[in-house]
């Protein structure tokens, strides 16, 4: 690797990358030779000869290091005239720090919980930047970690997506698909929340409706009991022998007179008996 090439290289931006940067940057210090002067191993020699070559190793160094950071941390350095100082300076701001910051951004993770209302797009990318975040810290999280993670804070509309995710092959387990198949997911869940929805306005908004026959709420004129109680109440007119619908008392008298529901004989002269009086 050419380490005078500053192009497309990672830069010390602070806490959020320390640790990929510091790793990345002791190996190039390593293949160059320069690992033990930054290190502070390696002091200034005191014969001439041997002072040059190490200042100018140390030199290469201060440039690998200044040229791999943002302005922002290299005010820290500005005082330091050696690269072993400027190595013992990030260690100071940077080292114990990333400990702290480690430990805070894990425990953020683990609490982290799917809250309802927002796009499982969301969710999902909050998850996977602190991830990325720890990655790049060197606390890598594996895949299968992650995705367990996801699926405990999926909400109860999510059981059966669950169920059917722990029944798929080990090789389709994988984050990638596990998010397109939420997205899918998702767009189930919100169209039969829609109609969930949609039923109860309906039920609310027929509650509200008030029958034009009775007057009372809850049905509209169609559905209402009067018209059945308007029914039965006719066919209790109709007169088993004859099917005349008359509540006239002389009429059934006529029938009690003349026939009993017992034979089909007494039934023709009780139909007849009708016919007769003009019934």
């Amino acid at each position: 690797m050419d380490v005078n090439n500053t192009h497309n290289v990672m830069k010390l931006e602070g806490i959020r990358n320390w640790n990929v940067w510091k790793f990345q940057t002791t190996v190039l210090l390593r293949g160059q030779g320069w690992l033990d002067i930054v290190e502070g191993q390696t002091v200034k020699p005191k014969d001439a000869t041997a002072r040059v070559a190490w200042e100018s190793a140390d030199a290469k160094a201060q440039t690998l290091l200044v040229t791999r950071m943002t302005e922002d941390v290299m005010i820290h350095l500005i005082s330091c005239t050696t690269s072993a100082e400027m190595w013992r300076k990030l260690l100071s701001v940077y080292e114990q720090k990333s400990e702290t910051s480690i430990h805070i951004l894990q425990q953020r993770f683990f609490q982290y919980k799917y809250e309802s209302g927002i796009d499982m797009s969301v969710f999902l990318s909050k998850i996977q930047e602190m991830q990325n975040q720890l990655k790049q810290m060197g606390e890598e999280v594996s895949e299968k970690f992650t995705i367990t993670k996801v699926l405990m804070c999926l909400p109860d509309e999510y059981k059966h997506f669950v169920s059917a995710w722990e029944s798929a092959p080990d090789d389709k387990q994988t984050f990638d698909n596990l998010m397109s198949r939420l997205l899918i997911e998702e767009e189930r869940v919100k169209e039969k929340t829609k109609e969930v929805q949609e039923l109860s306005s309906a039920f609310v908004a027929k509650r509200n409706v008030k029958c034009f026959k009775c007057g009372k709420p809850g049905h509209f004129q169609t559905e209402c009991r009067s018209n059945k109680d308007s029914e039965k109440k006719i066919n209790d007119n109709k007169c088993y022998y004859c099917g005349i619908y008359d509540n006239n008392v002389v009429h059934g008298n006529l029938h009690k007179q003349t026939a009993r529901p017992e034979t089909n004989i007494n039934i023709r002269y009780a139909i007849a008996a009708c016919n007769r009086n003009g019934l």
